[in-house]
C-alpha cells in the first residue's frame, strides 16, 4: 500500500516512501551499496548493484 521510489541523481541517490525521503547516499560513484529504512513495522532494505542502469533489489524485513 506504499510508494516506494529510489532515484539517481548527479550528487545522491534516495529511497522515498510515499513522497518522503528515508534514506540518501552521496556514494555515486560506488558499487554494491545499500538504503533502508523502517516502514510500518517491516524493515525495507535496497541493495543497489549498478547505478547506470539503477539495478536494485528490494527486500522487505518483518520486524521483531
Amino acid at each position: 500500500g506504499h510508494e516506494i521510489v529510489i532515484k539517481n541523481t548527479p550528487s545522491k541517490v534516495t529511497l522515498s516512501v510515499d513522497n518522503i525521503v528515508l534514506d540518501k547516499s552521496r556514494k555515486i560513484f560506488a558499487s554494491c551499496f545499500g538504503l533502508e529504512t523502517d516502514v510500518d513495522d517491516k524493515h525495507l532494505k535496497v541493495y543497489i548493484s549498478s547505478l547506470v542502469d539503477l539495478k536494485c533489489e528490494i527486500m522487505i524485513i518483518p520486524s521483531t
